[in-house]
């Protein structure tokens, strides 16, 4: 009987669901009726296209979804993806008009929900003067001098740690190491924070809960990955505000030690952000840098277990440099100059970091 009765209040509420959703397709409907739009499918009500959008695939394939809307409406097709209307482009002369356009005919866009869970003030969300403000302070903050000095030397630090920390002969998780060792670095460079401390490993894991919800489907109840996004963000603005306290104070009473070392002090020196866009732009700079280097490093890791000849080349290339470096009577750790003389180091992770990018029309 209490199944029956919970169908009975639960009915009206669906009905209301799937008229609120159909009405929703038929504005939509209208509003493109007329405009000279590509072939394809807008799929369900509310949820479009995005199921088979994020279904998983081999990484070395466009996927099921790509593959099937191309075969059936060519390269260029329109879909609904995240609760907004799309154009998907794998064409590659459509793709290069848009990027020497950007700013102009085109501008950085995501699904309200994933500006939502970014923050309104985050880089990737903002456009314009402001977003021109916002990537100015992350430019100089990360200048040629930084990367030389702090960026490599933590780099080189943290993957030996990582490489030591690992048992011989023993599978490991190639993209779970990926993303902490590049979370420890961004982390450590933006608030000081060093790995291994227990506030460290619990913004880690927040952070994993806001990544996980930045493509999920944006349903904001209990128990969805949205819902738990939207808490860990909460959560990370507090502890933001609670760090910037802390330094402000050490500021007045002199006792602070880091300064502008870490992008916190550069921003308390440089700019009047408050807690939540600095907080906007520290979620904004992990997602922009930390997704996109360790799925980088995970693709090479990948690919180059298929490719023993490149693997050689790679080795050759470094220990040409080891043994530069021992002629020479340097200093063994990796410098600016090392770096430069990595041509097909470079290569190797250029050829891994081909971008997805998400834009409108601005005019």
């Amino acid at each position: 009987m209490a199944p029956v009765i919970i169908l009975f209040f639960l009915f009206p509420t669906l009905l209301v669901l799937l008229a609120a959703a159909l009405g929703l397709r038929n504005s939509e409907s209208r509003k493109t009726k007329g405009l000279n739009l590509p072939p394809g499918s807008m799929g369900w009500p509310l949820l479009g296209e995005t199921i088979a959008f994020r279904r998983q695939h081999p990484c070395n394939s466009l996927g099921e979804y790509m593959e099937d809307r191309i075969n059936k409406y060519g390269r260029i097709y329109k879909s609904n993806l995240f609760g907004a209307p799309t154009i998907v482009s794998a064409d590659a002369e459509l793709n290069r008009f848009v990027l020497m356009n950007d700013d102009r005919l085109f501008v950085p866009s995501f699904p309200k929900s994933v500006a939502d869970i970014l923050g309104k003030t985050s880089m990737l969300v903002l456009t314009g003067e402001m977003h021109r403000y916002m990537k100015s302070l992350a430019v100089n903050f990360m200048g040629i001098a930084r990367l030389r000095n702090n960026f490599l030397v933590d780099s080189e630090l943290y993957v030996v740690q990582n490489l030591e920390s690992w048992p011989e002969n023993t599978p490991f998780p190639a993209k779970e190491e990926a993303c902490k060792i590049t979370f420890n670095l961004m982390v450590k460079n933006i608030l000081s924070m060093n790995p291994g401390e227990e506030e460290t490993e619990r913004l880690r894991k927040l952070y994993m809960s806001f990544m996980k919800g930045v493509i999920a489907l944006p349903l904001n109840i209990p128990g969805t990955a949205y819902r738990k996004a939207v808490k860990s963000r909460a959560t990370i603005l507090k502890v933001i505000e609670r760090l910037m306290e802390e330094r402000i104070h050490k500021k007045k009473e002199g006792t602070d030690s880091i300064g502008e070392a870490d992008l916190l002090g550069f921003i308390l020196e440089q700019s009047n952000l408050d807690a939540e866009q600095f907080g906007d732009l520290l979620l904004g700079l992990l997602f922009g840098g930390h997704e996109t280097s360790s799925t980088a490093i995970t693709l090479v890791l990948y690919f180059l277990h298929d490719c023993p000849k490149a693997v050689e080349q790679l080795r050759e290339e470094h220990l040409e440099i080891v043994r530069t470096k021992k002629q020479r009577g340097g200093p063994p750790a990796l410098t600016w100059e090392d770096y430069k003389h990595m041509d097909f180091t470079q290569c190797v992770s250029s050829s891994a970091m081909h971008p997805f990018l998400d834009r409108s029309i601005d005019r």
